[in-house]
This record gives structure tokens, C-alpha cells and sequence, in this order.
């Protein structure tokens, strides 16, 4: 690995002048994001420390805390594996430091460790910002000993090695071995298949669900057992928390030690296994990579088949951006993979019917899922919205050339971004409420929230992307980690929370017998209102700043 001190070094460097500048001239940014960050930490803290201890009262089994956090490492590797493979895809071979650093007299799998870093970095600081908070609300709740903290962060250190190792192997493998025409096949396929699942999984679950429809922990235990395997790192990794959670004595230890092992060796193994293969195919990968025909037209619009659409300058604005979108496949993949969770899950409640025949698990359940679309449209909007304005980048001065207003171009990706959320959003709901067999006012409140909390999301996302924009950057992750992209993240968290928190009151009260129907109604109404009014600041605040930004803005 020669040449891997001094990469590092640069790396290093780089970060040390970051945060110096950060420190010099942006303490009111740094004093903002720590704490509006602290109060996300202490959100999500407490709202597992109070989950574990409900459902562990409600359920009656001791063990259900261990199968959630199984479950939870297990759903965090899938999607870790996938966020890895498609960072690791661009890094390695699609950034304009890669083009640099196969010019430079570095050995291949040099190169492939230190872009291998960079995307570990960029995909798994999610992971800690979420996970960190959750295990030490459930090492609070085991009542774990002290040294269960300082072995979170070996668990959590060694753990994010696997699915980065398997997600740059899987980006280096499709690049090497498959054709243009290929990975159009394999898409069409997936698609395909992961319909066909949707359409007949559940109607074949529905056929083997048993007669009994009793929601009992054992059951659920049962179903989660997959999730639980030793074979998987999420699993040790679960395993090893758990026994250092509750048992203190030294057997306990020693197994936990054992969990622990199986992750760092592994890790090791599978880095060992990413520098060999990138020895042998990462050049010819990176030669197949950028040895592409140019000549294949992709016709995905409507309006293409007939030559031309219509000359409002704001369709053309959204057909450039949906084009940028669709032709762009680490942004669609992640988006289909997000909600395509979300919609398998909506679909297969009819499997889980024993949760709607009791009130409070109907109400649990629909405010959960309403929570689970917002904020993974919160995350979405981050992600892909907010770096839609500064990818313009130095080229941003030909749009400026043409007859239209600078804000135009802003509103154009408002429009865009609120279509394609309102879209899926509702329509996820729908399916969820309809799932549920809830009453139809309650699917419209459901539908108006998401609705609000769509229009409020777009345009934060949109608005602070103008006032806070990175034209130098082309990464569209890295814009995300700015200090503009965080502060999005930060609101749109706050946002979401506040608004599914004040519309779960009421349902929860009546849920629990201390109000009546009446006075939930009129609490719900008045949650309406309060929802109006967070949706109408997120958007109109946002979207004025950055409009301002915008007209005194020089390129």
C-alpha cells in the first residue's frame, strides 16, 4: 500500500483547515448545529427509552427489546450494504478525484482503500448519529454496566467495516464484469421481480397465516427469527450488546468478547479481501467504466415522442431536472430502495391484522407509519433536493443567460420536488389507512398531513439550498455535509417531529379513555391548524431567504 501514509495525511490536513475555518469565522453555525443536533440526540434517546419500556409492558416478554435491536442492526445492514455500493460506485469511479489519483503513481488497491475510506466516512455517519442515541437508551433500560458504553463504540467501529467491504466489492464487481445493455437488464429485472413480490407476497402470506389471529410476543419472536441468525454481523453485533447489557459476570463478558471478535476479524478479513481484488481488476474496472458507447438516447418523457413540449420555460426547467434525475442512477436506486421498504411493509400489514384489532395498536401503528414516510421523505429531501441548486455549479451562468427570472429556476425545483413527494407520499398513506381499515376522515387528516408536511419539506430543502449553496463541490453527498445541508437535515427533523407529535396527542388521549370522541375531534381539528402553520413557515421562510440569496448572487 504505498503512498497510503501520504493520502492519509492530505485527508487529514484537509479536515484539520476545515474545522479550523469553521471555528475562525463560523462559531454561530457551530453553535447552531450543536444544538439543535443535542436536541435531536436527546429526541432520539428518549423516545426509545420510553418505546422499549412500553412494549415490554404491553407484551409481557422481557426478550422483545433484544429482537427490536436485532431487527434494527439487521434493517441498518441491508441499507448500509446498498448506500455503501452506490457511494463507493461514484467515488471510485465517477469523481474527479479518482480521475486524479489513476494518473498519480499510486498503486491500485491504494487507490481503492483510500476511496473505500472516504465512502465509509460519507455513508456511516447516519448510522452513528442514529445508532449511538438508541443503544444507550437500551443500555439504560438493561440497567447495563459501565463498561457496556466504551464497548458500543468497538461494536459500532467494527460493524460498519462489513457493509462498507461488501458494498465497494458489489460497486467493483458490476463495474467489471457488466455491459451497458447488461446493467439496463439486471434494473428492468429488479424491477420486475421486486413488483411481482409486491403483487403476489402478500396474497401468499394471507393464504399461510394461521387461523389464530392473536398478537402473543412469541409469534412475533417466530417471525423475527430470520433477523436473529448467527450468520449475519448484525446478529453478533446485536448479540454481544445484549450480553454486555445484562450479564455482568465474567461468562457473560467472555461471550460478548467472542461476538466482538467475530466482527473485527471479519472486517479485517473482508478489507484483505478488498485490496486483493483491487489489485487484480480495479484498473480494468475503471478502463471498462470510461470505455463506454455515448450514442444510446434514453426517450423517457412523453412529450419527446413528439419532437417537443411546450414552450413555457418552466416545463423545460422541470424536463432538465427530471432528466438529470433519471439518467443519474445513485439518486433514483436509493429512492426506489427507501420507498420501496416502505411499500412492501404497507403492503404485507394485512399479514399483520392482529395489531388493528385493538385500538391502541391501530392508533400506535398508523402514527408510526406516518412517521416513517415523513421522515424518510425528510431524509430524501435532503439528500437529492438540497444539492439539486449548487449541482449547477459554474454552469449555473447559462441558465442565468436565459429570458426568464433568476427565481424561476428556484420555483422549478419547488415544482419538481413537491410532485414527486406529494405523489408518493399520499399515495404510501392511502395504502397504509386503507391497510389499517381506518375511517375515511381519518384518511383525509392522514393524506392533508403528509400533504403539509410535503409542500413544508420541498421547500426548506429548496430554499436553503440558495441561501447556503457549494458551486465548487460536485458531489452531491459532500454538499450534503455541509453546514447548509445539516441545518436542513436538523429542520426538517424538528419539523416532521413536531408535526406528527401534535397530531398523535389527541389520538393517544382518546386511545387511552381520557377524552372523549368529541373532544378528540376538536383536538385534531385544532392539530390541523397547527400543522398549517408549521407547513406555511417551513415553506415560506425557507423560500424567501433563498430568493433573496438568489437575486444578489453574482456568477
Amino acid at each position: 500500500m504505498d503512498g497510503m501514509s501520504s493520502l492519509l495525511v492530505l485527508r487529514l490536513r484537509v479536515v484539520w483547515n476545515t474545522l479550523r475555518t469553521l471555528s475562525a469565522h463560523s462559531r454561530l453555525k457551530l453553535l447552531s448545529i450543536t444544538v439543535l443536533g443535542g436536541g435531536i440526540w436527546i429526541g432520539l434517546y428518549l423516545f426509545p427509552y420510553f418505546g422499549f419500556q412500553k412494549v415490554v409492558e404491553l407484551l409481557r416478554e422481557g426478550s422483545i427489546s433484544d429482537v427490536i435491536v436485532s431487527l434494527f442492526f439487521f434493517i441498518l445492514m441491508i441499507m448500509l450494504v446498498f448506500s455503501n455500493a452506490v457511494i463507493a460506485y461514484t467515488a471510485m469511479f465517477r469523481s474527479r478525484e479518482a480521475w486524479f489519483l489513476n494518473g498519480c503513481p499510486y498503486g491500485p488497491g491504494t487507490v481503492f482503500l483510500y476511496k473505500l475510506g472516504e465512502s465509509l466516512a460519507f455513508s456511516s455517519w447516519a448510522f452513528f448519529l442514529l445508532g449511538v442515541p438508541i443503544m444507550l437508551a437500551y443500555g439504560v433500560h438493561k440497567l447495563a454496566p459501565w463498561y457496556y458504553y466504551p464497548a458500543l463504540l468497538l461494536f459500532f467501529t467494527s460493524f460498519i467495516l462489513i457493509p462498507a467491504c461488501l458494498g465497494a466489492l458489489i460497486a467493483l464487481a458490476i463495474s467489471w464484469l457488466l455491459r451497458p445493455w447488461m446493467r439496463r437488464v439486471l434494473v428492468w429485472a429488479g424491477i420486475t421481480l421486486a413488483l411481482a413480490a409486491l403483487t403476489l407476497g402478500p396474497a401468499y402470506l394471507q393464504g399461510r397465516r394461521s387461523a389464530a389471529n392473536v398478537f402473543i410476543a412469541t409469534t412475533l419472536l417466530r417471525r423475527m427469527s430470520l433477523c436473529h441468525s448467527i450468520y449475519w454481523p448484525s446478529a453478533w453485533i446485536s448479540r454481544g450488546l445484549a450480553i454486555f447489557a445484562g450479564s455482568p459476570g465474567s461468562e457473560g463478558v467472555g461471550d460478548s468478547l467472542f461476538y466482538l471478535g467475530l466482527l473485527v476479524s471479519n472486517s479485517l478479513m473482508l478489507c484483505v479481501i478488498c485490496y486483493a481484488a483491487a489489485r487484480k481488476i480495479y484498473r480494468r474496472a475503471w478502463n471498462q467504466t470510461h470505455s463506454l458507447s455515448s450514442r444510446t438516447q434514453f426517450r423517457f418523457l412523453p412529450f419527446e415522442l413528439a419532437g417537443r413540449g411546450p414552450d413555457a420555460p418552466m416545463f423545460h426547467l422541470l424536463a432538465k431536472d427530471l432528466r438529470t434525475f433519471v439518467r443519474d442512477p445513485v439518486q433514483w436506486t436509493q429512492c426506489a430502495v427507501l420507498f420501496g421498504l416502505l411499500g412492501l411493509y404497507i403492503l404485507n400489514l394485512r399479514n399483520l391484522r392482529y395489531p388493528s384489532e385493538q385500538l391502541l395498536w391501530r392508533n400506535l401503528t398508523t402514527i408510526l407509519n406516518l412517521a416513517s414516510i415523513c421522515l424518510v421523505l425528510a431524509t430524501l429531501t435532503t439528500r437529492f433536493v438540497f444539492p439539486m441548486f449548487s449541482l449547477e455549479g459554474r454552469r449555473f451562468w447559462l441558465i442565468g443567460l436565459m429570458p426568464v427570472g433568476r427565481t424561476l429556476v428556484l420555483w422549478g425545483k419547488l415544482v419538481f420536488s413537491m410532485t414527486a413527494s406529494l405523489f408518493v407520499t399520499v399515495t404510501l398513506m392511502i395504502a397504509s389507512d386503507l391497510m389499517l381499515a381506518e375511517p375515511p376522515g381519518m384518511i383525509l387528516l392522514h393524506v392533508y398531513t403528509v400533504g403539509m408536511i410535503s409542500v413544508g419539506l420541498s421547500g426548506m430543502a429548496v430554499g436553503l439550498s440558495a441561501l447556503y449553496p457549494n458551486m465548487r463541490e460536485a458531489s452531491p453527498a459532500k454538499i450534503v455535509s455541509g453546514f447548509g445541508g445539516t441545518l436542513n437535515l436538523i429542520l426538517s427533523l424538528l419539523f416532521v417531529s413536531t408535526a406528527v407529535a401534535v397530531e398523535a396527542v389527541p389520538v393517544y388521549l382518546y386511545t387511552l379513555g381520557r377524552i372523549a370522541h368529541r373532544q378528540m375531534v376538536f383536538g385534531l381539528c385544532g392539530a390541523a391548524g397547527v400543522i398549517l402553520v408549521l407547513a406555511v413557515v417551513a415553506f415560506t421562510v425557507p423560500m424567501w431567504l433563498g430568493s433573496r440569496a438568489l437575486a444578489r448572487m453574482e456568477f
